[in-house]
């Protein structure tokens, strides 16, 4: 790639060739030029051009005979989904990173392989490795697995869809039976856990302190929190509205602050008590001339906000949970606490009622009382029989 000027009689003129060679098969190039252009900023932009034409040009006759090799596959298919290519149906964008993360970490073992070769053994031994590999030093989950082989059903069924895999009609993770996952617990706080963690943060004036004071009293979800700024707190009607939330994987040059509707594409508005607003006056002097509500902690822009938890409930002696757990706790207690199930739904973003109801079931709100009078009043019949006893001896 190179951008050179050149004289045209008395004028300065600009020219730009770019070269995009296959990394996969070496008789494979791709050049563009474009000459007479009058400034070096307009040739800049124009080999921002060439190179994505040049680009998608590369990916065309990389992937332009049946057998083509899994990693020009996935090159070509990251290429059509990043268009809004591959789906028949609309797919979150968050889905689409995922999908392209988990075939790029867990499948570079097949890169080199042809992919119409590439069998149900093959995917077997990539979720086993991805099962023991984990993820930031935790094992993967059923769903976790799940997500890799859904990744690869969809990559084979654009491909089958494009005719770009000759003789194959169907993925081959089609079919593919997962062990069967332990249905865990979801991991909350008891009441007293909740208040330690509260009273503790304060008392040492820890730098998240506001930030999980909102998520167990809000029940918002980090990237709601992390992307909450002033005009979305009404104090007047004590209600803050969720409108928006953050996701580092979304950041891009079209979308620099990462910036997206909340999860299931609702507004919603929860309600301020007086514990959290106790929290909003304490942060006014701290980040009130900022757009931003909560402080912009490096660890939490990072994506570390589970690990600074897990941590701090370790050092406090408290069960150690996730992020998301606040949200958990905070609907849990909703429930325990007797709140009409509409109005915890509402506060919660909730739309169905089998989110509601694996809540509820951590909460032992569904079987509270079911065991009491099971055999009615027997007081009297011990009555009577220590009688008889008496009497018999």
């Amino acid at each position: 790639m190179s951008i050179k000027n050149y004289k045209d009689g008395d004028k300065i003129l600009w020219k730009v060739r770019v070269v995009r060679k296959s990394k996969i098969k070496s008789n494979i190039k791709v050049e563009k030029t474009k000459d007479c252009i009058k400034d070096e900023t307009t040739a800049k932009k124009t080999e921002k051009r060439l190179i994505e034409i040049a680009t998608r040009e590369l990916r065309d006759k990389e992937t332009s005979d049946a057998h083509i090799k899994w990693k020009a596959l996935v090159d070509r298919y990251s290429d059509d989904i990043a268009v809004g290519k591959g789906f028949e149906r609309k797919v979150a964008e968050t889905t689409i990173h995922d999908y392209i993360v988990a075939i790029k970490s867990y499948t570079s073992a097949w890169d080199n392989m042809y992919a119409k070769d590439i069998t149900k053994a093959d995917v077997k031994n990539v979720l086993q490795v991805a099962e023991e590999m984990g993820i930031k030093g935790q094992p993967l989950t059923k769903k976790g697995l799940e997500r890799i082989k859904t990744a690869i059903n969809s990559l084979y069924n654009w491909a089958i869809d494009s005719r770009l895999v000759e003789g194959v009609i169907v993925s081959p993770a089609v079919g593919i039976k997962l062990g069967k996952s332990e249905n865990k617990k979801k991991g909350v706080l008891m009441l007293e856990e909740a208040q330690k963690l509260l009273a503790s943060a304060k008392l040492n004036n820890h730098e998240w302190r506001h930030i999980w004071t909102f998520a167990l009293f809000t029940g918002m979800r980090s990237g709601e929190l992390y992307a909450l700024t002033w005009d979305q707190v009404d104090l007047e009607n004590n209600l803050i509205t969720v409108s928006k939330a953050y996701n580092k994987k979304l950041r891009s040059p079209s979308n620099p602050t990462g910036m997206k509707c909340p999860k299931n594409s609702n507004w919603r508005d929860v309600p301020i008590g007086k514990e959290l607003l106790e929290s909003i006056t304490a942060l006014r002097p701290i980040t009130g001339n900022t757009l931003y509500v909560l402080p912009r902690l490096k660890k939490w822009t990072q994506g570390y906000q589970a690990e600074v938890l897990r941590l701090y409930c370790d050092e406090i002696g408290i069960t150690q949970i996730n992020f998301h757990a606040l949200r958990a706790t905070f609907a849990t207690h909703m429930l325990r606490n007797r709140k009409p199930l509409n109005q915890v739904m509402r506060i919660c973003g909730w739309s169905d009622l089998k989110t509601v109801n694996e809540y509820n079931r951590v909460a032992g709100v569904d079987i509270q009382g079911a065991t009491d009078d099971l055999f009615g009043d027997y007081g009297n019949v011990i009555v009577d029989a220590r009688k008889k006893f008496a009497k018999a001896s």
